[in-house]
């Protein structure tokens, strides 16, 4: 298992059961895997999950594709663990962490 920093966190497991479901169920995130803990540690903007408040979600513009990389996280006690990631356009509603 991985562990990575993150802004406003202490730091993000990220399990080999988790990295195999986001790349099975989100294979253009392979592209930009080795982006995750850029991501995770200097964010363009954080957000919470508008169902639940201990999820987090990391955006990342990355210009050349114009695309944000969003890494949702879950949240306890200051420590997270890697729930998914995914290539967005957008940044999702939310309040801003």
């Amino acid at each position: 298992m991985d562990v990575l920093p993150a802004k406003r966190s202490k730091s993000i497991s990220v399990p080999a059961e988790r990295k195999k479901h986001i790349l099975s169920r989100h294979p253009e995130v392979a592209e930009v895997w080795d982006k995750i803990g850029e991501t995770l540690r200097e964010p363009d903007e954080i957000r919470a999950s508008r169902y639940d408040d201990k999820v987090w979600i990391y955006y990342r513009l990355y210009p050349r594709r114009k695309k944000y990389l969003s890494v949702v996280v879950r949240i306890y006690d200051g420590d997270g663990l890697l729930l998914t990631s995914y290539v967005t356009d957008r940044i999702k509603m939310g309040k801003r962490i």
